[in-house]
């Protein structure tokens, strides 16, 4: 038989006491708690069903096993096995959400009431949520635009280039125009981490020692700014279908942004078991989500039946895995609503211009993220937990990242009914140091501030070869951290 190697192999799935006052114990009773600990307080394990390779005599006897060594439950997670380090493929079983894998998902509830097993469930195939049934209208989308200068006094009839595109999909937003200033200096400094403040490229995600951060940015040079905000004209109703700008120029040189939006790099699900493949979910959108969860989520809980709050406990998703999106249908209504002013003027900030000064550009960037972030918690997260409050089910997903995920990780974390991120295991090819590997504190954090008990996270995460490591040496180091 073909040598299968997963992506992890070890992978456990913790509960962590995080109480803010934990009550005093005696040595005795915590003594005995060791020796037998109460459900909560037990191992769970990352169950993954990869590539959909399950059988029912597989899940009894994994649950059979898994209750033998004392672990008090598990998440369910199904998941591809073949796209990351060259890993061999696992042999294909039943597609993810088809009539036969849920028989064999509502065995493994049956199965886990019968010998007292707390699960939880991976409300997808991979790493994000999405698969064939998510239309690229309710994909992740970025913003993208092409530029053009045209001389004035003038009756312009020009073609603007098409911006770049992904998967064939783009959509027209808005036709920007300023006048170009003839005294612009001819150098200056852009916005320090612009791409990144513009949510067009990640930074890279660590753990943060103990430091004080200090803010930088470079000096603002008089006279740098591109335009007043004022000044900005908008041409979008200039624009015809073929792409042809039609406009009666004023005198002088003007530059036109031509803004649309596509697809992100990260638009499809990551990891998937095959015959699951298609596009992730924007997760600012909170109809898309609605309609996954109709389509989706809704039948896995009626399928529990009347195990669902009972054996199917906790509803889950992974961390973000969508990388850096900046674009939403109801962004432009959403940002006025929350912020207090039309973005529309700013968004030569994103393609990196400079509006009446480098600290007001700065500032919009900031209310740009925030927007984001706040779209995440309210369409996304949000939604996640009234869903499975209305059926009795908690959630865990790994909200707070660790990918660039443009939120405030302590509020979106305080919308889990137990705060969950992750660690990985030591490795000389990914993710090395410390500061790389755990993503802890903030849960933790959000757990005292928000009054929930448990803590929970993916832990011993690796990929690549690790047939070498063994509890003792490997793990515990990283578990004892």
């Amino acid at each position: 038989m073909k040598r299968l190697r997963p992506i992890a192999a070890f992978l456990l799935y913790l509960c962590l006491l995080a109480s803010a006052r934990p009550a005093p114990v005696q040595a005795d009773s915590l003594d005995h708690a060791w020796a037998s600990p109460p459900p909560e307080a037990r191992l769970r394990a990352y169950w993954w069903w990869l590539n959909s390779n399950v059988t029912r005599e597989a899940i009894t006897r994994d649950l059979e096993e898994m209750k033998a060594k004392g672990f008090g439950g598990a998440l369910i997670c199904d998941a591809g096995g073949a796209e990351q380090r060259n890993n061999a493929q696992v042999p294909r079983g039943p597609v993810f959400f088809s009539a036969a894998w849920r028989e064999l998902y509502r065995h493994a509830l049956r199965e886990a009431d019968r010998l007292g097993l707390e699960m939880s469930l991976n409300i997808q195939s991979g790493w994000n949520l999405g698969g064939p049934i998510v239309p690229a209208d309710d994909a992740p989308k970025k913003l993208t635009w092409s530029e053009l200068r045209v001389t004035g006094p003038a009756r312009v009839a020009a073609a603007l280039a098409a911006p770049k595109a992904r998967d064939n999909y783009y959509r027209d937003l808005f036709v920007l125009a300023w006048r170009v200033r003839a005294d612009l200096p001819t150098k200056r400094a852009p916005l320090q981490n612009q791409l990144e403040k513009a949510l067009l490229r990640p930074l890279r995600p660590f753990s943060a020692p103990d430091t004080t951060p200090l803010f930088q940015e470079t000096a603002a040079t008089p006279g740098e700014e591109d335009a007043r905000a004022d000044e900005i004209v908008d041409l979008t109703g200039r624009l015809d279908p073929a792409g042809t700008l039609n406009w009666d120029a004023p005198a002088g040189d003007w530059q036109v942004l031509r803004i649309g939006c596509t697809l992100n790099d990260h638009c499809r699900v990551s990891t998937c078991s095959q015959g699951w493949e298609g596009y992730a979910l924007d997760p600012f959108d909170a109809g898309a989500f609605r309609r996954y969860w109709e389509k989706i989520v809704e039948p896995l809980i009626a399928d529990a039946g009347p195990l669902a709050g009972k054996a199917l406990k906790y509803l889950h998703t992974d961390s973000w895995e969508v990388e850096v999106a900046n674009w939403t249908p109801t962004l432009r209504e959403e940002f006025r609503a929350r912020r207090g002013y039309d973005l529309l003027a700013w968004l030569p900030v994103i393609a990196g211009r400079i509006v009446n000064s480098r600290n007001e550009s700065n500032r919009f960037l900031a209310d740009f993220r925030r927007t984001m972030g706040d779209l995440a918690i309210a369409n996304h997260y949000r939604l996640f937990r009234e869903g499975a409050h209305r059926h009795g089910l908690l959630i865990h997903p790994e909200s707070g990242g660790p990918h660039a995920v443009p939120i405030d990780a302590q509020q979106c974390l305080g919308y889990n009914d137990a705060p969950m991120s992750e660690f990985w295991a030591t490795s000389w090819k990914h993710r090395i140091g410390d500061e790389n590997r755990f993503f802890l504190k903030q849960p933790a954090s959000a757990a005292h501030t928000y009054g929930r008990r448990l803590v929970l996270a993916e832990g011993f995460t690796t990929i690549g070869p690790h047939w070498q490591e063994t509890l003792w040496d490997n793990l515990k180091p990283s578990f004892d951290k």
